[in-house]
């Protein structure tokens, strides 16, 4: 279905390789080599329980091609407590200053080395969905 509606790349959770946790937990980095586009396996998601360190251990997966595939779906996200991220432990986690080199390595690697355009393709729907109601709700 995803790919019949010009969907290329898609993320799905932790499992089948980590155990689910549903608040915050690891899993794989998306190894273009043997993962499907469009089950992308996120390598870190967020939550109450996930930290600073759980960051680094996602971060340091992304290597011999392999890519870290971080989930972050509220900050704050109070309605889903469970998914929730505070905003004063986020602020570590976006205050690495990532390359351009390392985001066209990221977008190479994601699409199998072709070119895929902006970054913007790397990101689902559902975060797309979440920035428009973000903004909106900012204006």
């Amino acid at each position: 279905v995803l790919k019949t509606r010009g969907f290329r790349f898609a993320r799905r959770g932790t499992a089948p390789e980590f155990d689910y946790d549903k608040d915050g937990g690891r899993g794989p980095a998306y190894d273009p080599e043997i993962h499907n586009p469009l089950l992308i396996p996120t390598t870190g998601a967020s939550g109450p329980q996930w930290d600073f360190d759980d960051f680094l251990w996602a971060l340091d997966q992304a290597r011999d091609r392999r890519i870290a595939v971080l989930t972050f779906h509220g900050v704050p996200e109070l309605d889903h407590p469970w998914v929730h991220t505070d905003p004063d432990q986020f602020e570590p986690y976006v205050a690495r200053d990532f390359s351009r080199e390392e985001w066209l390595a990221c977008r190479r690697g994601a699409s199998g080395g072709a070119d895929v355009g902006g970054v913007e393709g790397l990101f689902d729907a559902n975060q797309r969905s979440t920035s428009s109601k973000a903004e909106h709700s900012q204006s």
